[in-house]
């Protein structure tokens, strides 16, 4: 216990700066402790090894082959957080053993999670290769996980895989690519309007009318998703009338299901109104399109 106590003390000095970044004694002692059984201790040491940065690397990559499984997932969570050339080849090698291997799922994904959050070309590629691979898994919770990593990589393929996964015979994976996509369209705006836009102050307010023609107008353009959120959260009358109209204009039929985010934008746009105007159309839709309930959640 003597050991774990001092240890904790010598993360406390690596965080405020006092231990050499490249104090093997103290690097070994972290590591140690990143063994403890006690959970506090075992934190703390993981923190400090993450402050020290690359000098952690070599001493680390032991470790990874280590039979504790949480001591492994510590080491490549450290890794992962560290863009070191010769981590991110350990993770890589790693990866590729643990895929020919059977079971080790939940590592592999750690891995590739990893590996995708640094920003080195050899472990996005890598990454983006394991993911890409996992949408053809037959467990949909698997296709789910790796569309929610997909389409942040940037690659063209990686949107067009997303996309195509609008197509997916589960509905919870429709509904996650649907989410990805409108989430990526969302970052788009706003990069846009940060560097675009006009200040606010120079902007003047539109009454909901306006905001209600332009949906209409403008129905199936990439904009239309914001306008849609912005007339749920209005709570004005107009708008109740202008989802009603622009759900009714969706062709569930289009090819590649091209207006099903936009559907599903109106409907909770129509749950945020609350108005019970909106009933019947619901009702309707319930009654003619299954497929509501299982995507949709009418």
């Amino acid at each position: 216990m003597m050991v774990g106590c001092s240890t904790v003390n010598r993360a406390t000095q690596v965080g405020r700066g006092d231990i050499g970044v490249n104090s093997m004694d103290s690097i070994n002692a972290l590591i140690l402790d990143l063994q403890h059984p006690n959970r506090y201790i075992r934190r703390e040491a993981f923190d400090g090894l993450r402050r020290i940065g690359s000098s952690v690397i070599k001493p680390l990559l032991p470790f990874l082959h280590t039979p504790d499984p949480e001591v492994r997932s510590s080491v490549i969570a450290i890794l992962s957080m560290i863009p070191d050339p010769d981590g991110v080849a350990a993770l890589i090698a790693l990866l590729k053993q643990r895929t020919q291997q059977r079971g080790w799922a939940k590592e592999r994904f750690q891995i590739a999670q990893g590996l995708s959050s640094i920003d080195l070309p050899e472990a996005q590629e890598v990454a983006f290769a394991f993911f890409a691979d996992r949408l053809q898994h037959a467990v949909s919770e698997e296709r789910q996980d790796a569309l929610s990593y997909l389409i942040d990589f940037p690659y063209p393929e990686a949107e067009a895989l997303v996309r195509q996964a609008l197509n997916d015979p589960d509905p919870d994976v429709r509904r996650t690519a649907a989410y990805r996509l409108k989430d990526k369209e969302r970052g788009r705006r706003s990069r846009f309007i940060q560097h675009e836009m006009p200040p606010l102050s120079a902007v003047q307010p539109k009454p909901v009318q306006p905001l209600s023609d332009l949906l209409l107008e403008r129905l199936g353009d990439v904009l239309d998703e914001d306008t849609i959120e912005a007339l749920g959260k209005s709570g004005e009358s107009h708008a109740v009338t202008a989802l009603m109209a622009a759900l009714n204009q969706c062709d569930p039929g289009a090819p590649n299901d091209t207006t099903f985010s936009l559907r599903l934008s109106i409907v909770r746009a129509l749950e945020d109104l609350g108005d019970p105007r909106s009933l019947p159309t619901l009702r309707s839709l319930v009654r003619t399109n299954t497929r509501a309930i299982d995507d949709w959640g009418v």
